[in-house]
């Protein structure tokens, strides 16, 4: 187990005085090493809540997320520490990752820089050449690449913290579908060779089918297994 999520609850305050809109309501999962689950669910259904309470971007008001993983010997970490270098997130707008005034080199290097590591020679080289692109990319500025490059680097920019989880909020729904096939290609391949563990949120319910090995709905805070067409839960490899 690599991360599992209890009884997590959120509301926002609505636009009355006491109006408040529950979003997430009791929500549990966990998530193996190695697996993907998908999310589904309607605009405004909490996805993208839960996406940022799991990357410790945004407290729930109630419930708790469990991660395992971790160097024993290593310095002692606090909790929101851990989170944000075992969980790592890739957004649907890859281009929001990268600070358009610096070159592609030194937004990779950020991770690093904020945990206060240092990188072999070649490190980055390596990195970008694992997502199937040049090194060449390095030196220039995100408005230099396509949308579809932009997200082969937003990918190796989360794995250089080598993380266990990784979040993909609607990843490839801003791409064409060639370059949708790629990414999905890429990521199963990361993953047999790293044995990292995906989240894959998304409103594409046959793309979630395809790629996940369980799915669920988010809906009215809660998450129900998604069903096939025939009523069976998805359960794919798992």
């Amino acid at each position: 187990m690599v991360l599992k999520t209890t009884d997590l609850h959120k509301q926002f305050r609505g636009r009355g005085h006491k109006s408040r809109t529950m979003v997430l309501n009791g929500v549990e999962f966990s998530l193996k090493r190695g697996e993907i689950m998908g999310i589904v669910g309607e605009s405004g259904a909490g996805k993208t809540t839960l996406a940022l309470i799991l990357c410790g971007l945004l407290q729930p008001d109630r419930g708790e997320v469990w991660l395992s993983g971790g160097d024993a010997s290593a310095r002692p970490e606090s909790h929101a520490q851990r989170i944000h270098r075992l969980v790592q997130i890739v957004w649907q707008h890859p281009e929001t990752a990268f600070n358009p005034r610096w070159k592609l080199r030194r937004s990779l290097k950020e991770p690093l820089h904020i945990r206060g590591l240092t990188m072999a020679k070649g490190f980055l080289e390596e990195q970008v050449v694992n997502v199937d692109l040049s090194p060449d990319v390095l030196d220039r500025r995100p408005r230099q690449l396509s949308g579809g490059e932009l997200q082969r680097l937003a990918l190796a920019r989360a794995l250089i913290s080598n993380p266990e989880v990784i979040v993909l909020d609607e990843p490839t729904s801003m791409l064409d579908a060639l370059t949708q096939a790629r990414i999905i290609c890429m990521l199963l391949d990361i993953q047999r060779k790293t044995g990292i563990a995906y989240l894959f949120i998304s409103h594409d319910i046959d793309l979630v089918r395809i790629f996940c090995n369980r799915a669920y709905r988010l809906h009215e805070g809660k998450l129900k297994p998604l069903a096939h067409e025939d009523g069976n839960s998805v359960h794919k490899w798992g």
